[in-house]
């Protein structure tokens, strides 16, 4: 990703106490009336300051999120007004943004700062503005389907929020020129011929990605199989037991009534990994390194054979933040570094709104460089409707964890804006807190299937029905916290039979993780190469909801 240095500007926005009267400010406009329970503030620019407002900037925008608030506060000054201020603000924590703008409307400089509004009082806030660099350059798109690049059946971008053009590309790839100051993009495509119509739709800034994997499922050549199998002993005689197998992508079963197991694998060097226990926790682990699969193969397994089996670590977990009333959900997990992946325990609660327990893990001394440790920690909700928060963190050694969840997402609300050409729709939300990212789906006449920009839902097969995915980044939002679906009617090569129609099931996750968007998209995508490490934490919540035209 090419990186930008933005040069930081001392305070270009202050939003004072108001110890001056309004009426005799020139300039100056008041923004509703403070009911009780509310307080004030006055935000002030001095535009002859060229060094702490680009020359430029023709107006300035200014968002207020936060406590009290069911949507955003907006206000703007506009040359050659000095100031504005804006009344009946709740009192609890606000976050103030403010963008210089343009005449064109494009961002020139940009800045965020935090204030606690209390009751009948004016309080102040520092913004401390970024200048915006122009942000224009070459987009690289890739478009892959069923693990091939390919053309899309139909692919369009868009240059900052300029109109939609169709593009071409050659062998799945599409170089696209954006010349928005901003670097806002967006982009749209469409693959045919599966069990589903689905449109994938990208949104985000060259300086976030200028990079774009869009990655559809299909249905590739499957490679060889072969069979991977053998006997388990070293059992317990008095456990029964309930016993797993991974080699690989293969995975297997085995029980102290059928200590036998089999599975199936692509030719390649894995681990061979094997555990027992209850269900739920592991007993006792097995981990043989670097099996190379060339053909049928019989590898036994003997939980006696100090130097492949070994007794467990204990991992004591605790996660706190439960809502109430929602059910919990723990999954430990290791990874090894030859692609082997096997589940090690789960744990659950319902009711409570906290969650502990001991996870059965490696034992350090076991695991070699490369191996990962995961913990994913969910909770859930059906009511007043579906909703889910979750938190998954990799790491190289069984220690205590504490995961404190993140907070529920509330606020989105889906709208239907047009019916024809086809259904669209709008969907509007407050910001929720360290958001890098929010990935929206939209179905009509049935479920879910694999797409998206950073192939993040990889888990979903494809079904009947219409689906729309869009990824949107903050960075390319900006202060706004609303999409509505494009029209792309009119547009050569789309056909208007891949818009969503009747009633619309909508999702919508917001996103975060502990590094930039750029790389914990290569880690939750799979790119080829790319293992997931020790030390990355990924955070989401999610909420679901229906329309109908």
């Amino acid at each position: 990703m090419r990186q930008i240095l933005l040069r930081t500007f001392p305070i270009a926005l202050t939003l004072l106490p108001l110890w001056w009267g309004c009426g005799g400010n020139k300039g100056s406009r008041m923004l509703n009336v403070s009911p009780k329970g509310s307080g004030t503030l006055v935000i002030q620019v001095d535009w002859g300051n060229s060094r702490l407002i680009p020359v430029e900037a023709v107006r300035i925008d200014v968002t207020v999120t936060g406590e009290g608030l069911s949507s955003p506060r907006t206000a703007s000054i506009t040359r050659p007004n000095d100031s504005v201020i804006i009344s009946g603000l709740p009192v609890g924590a606000k976050t103030v943004v403010g963008e210089a703008k343009d005449r064109d409307g494009r961002t020139v400089s940009r800045g965020s700062g935090s204030t606690v509004i209390r009751e009948g009082e004016r309080s102040s806030v520092d913004i401390v503005m970024e200048a915006v660099p122009v942000g224009g350059g070459t987009l690289t798109v890739t478009v892959i389907v069923g693990g091939v690049e390919r053309n899309a059946d139909f692919l369009a971008y868009q240059d900052g929020d300029g109109p939609w053009r169709v593009a071409s590309g050659t062998g799945g790839v599409y170089n696209l020129t954006i010349t928005d100051r901003n670097g806002r993009y967006g982009v749209a495509a469409y693959v045919g011929g599966g069990q589903a119509r689905e449109v994938i739709i990208g949104h985000a800034t060259l300086q976030e990605l200028n990079n774009l994997r869009i990655v559809f499922p299909g249905q590739p050549t499957p490679p060889q199989q072969y069979q991977v199998s053998g006997s388990v002993s070293g059992l317990p005689a008095t456990l029964r037991v309930v016993g797993f197998v991974a080699l690989g992508p293969g995975s297997g079963n085995f029980s102290s009534s059928d200590p036998t197991y089999r599975l199936f694998v692509p030719a390649g060097l894995y681990d061979l990994w094997a555990h027992y226990g209850d269900g739920r926790s592991l007993n006792r682990g097995y981990l043989r390194r670097n099996v190379n699969v060339t053909g049928d193969t019989t590898l036994n397994i003997d939980f006696a054979d100090g130097n492949y089996a070994f007794d467990r670590a204990l991992m004591p977990i605790e996660v706190t933040n439960i809502p109430t009333g929602w059910s919990a959900y723990a999954l430990h997990r290791f990874q090894t570094r030859n692609a082997t992946d096997a589940p090690l325990g789960f744990l659950s609660s319902e009711g409570t709104t906290t969650l502990s327990g001991i996870f059965g893990s490696v034992p350090s001394e076991r695991i070699q460089d490369g191996d990962v440790l995961e913990l994913e920690v969910s909770a859930l909700t059906h009511s007043p409707r579906y909703a889910s928060i979750a938190h998954q963190r990799w790491f190289g050694r069984p220690d205590r964890q504490n995961v404190a969840l993140p907070v529920p997402f509330t606020s989105p609300e889906t709208s239907i804006v047009s019916s024809t050409p086809y259904v669209r729709t709008q969907t509007t939300w407050t910001p929720y807190p360290r958001a890098q990212a929010y990935l929206l789906s939209l179905h009509s006449m049935g479920g879910y299937l694999s797409a998206s920009f950073g192939d993040r839902r990889s888990s979903r097969q494809p079904v009947h029905g219409t689906h729309w995915y869009v990824d949107i980044t903050t960075g390319w939002l900006g202060t706004r916290s609303s999409y509505t679906l494009p029209d792309f009617s009119g547009l050569t090569g789309w056909n208007n039979e891949w818009g969503l129609s009747g009633s619309v099931t909508w999702e919508i996750e917001a996103v975060f993780a502990n590094v930039p968007l750029q790389e914990w998209l290569k880690y939750i995508s799979g790119s080829a190469g790319v293992n997931i490490r020790a030390g990355l934490e990924f955070t989401s919540a999610f909420t679901q909801g229906q329309v109908s035209p």
